[in-house]
């Protein structure tokens, strides 16, 4: 399981870049039709953060279900 750190943190760090271009183009959008309001960050949609957050721990687990 050791050996597949490096391709999930590629992995995380890719789906946070997604994750941040989305809201950049949400934001874009907005400003364009003029309702742009807040931060790029605060434009990703909530569900987003929270299947990162789960992913996250879901590898936590399964990282530490392995080494016992």
């Amino acid at each position: 399981m050791k050996k597949f750190i490096p391709l999930i943190i590629v992995a995380l760090c890719t789906q946070l870049m997604a994750m941040i271009m989305w809201g950049e183009y949400v934001w874009l959008s907005r400003l364009s039709f003029g309702g742009a309001v807040g931060s790029k960050l605060e434009n990703i949609q909530p569900l987003l953060w929270f299947v990162f957050i789960l992913e996250i721990i879901l590898l936590a687990y399964c990282f530490r279900k392995n080494n016992e």
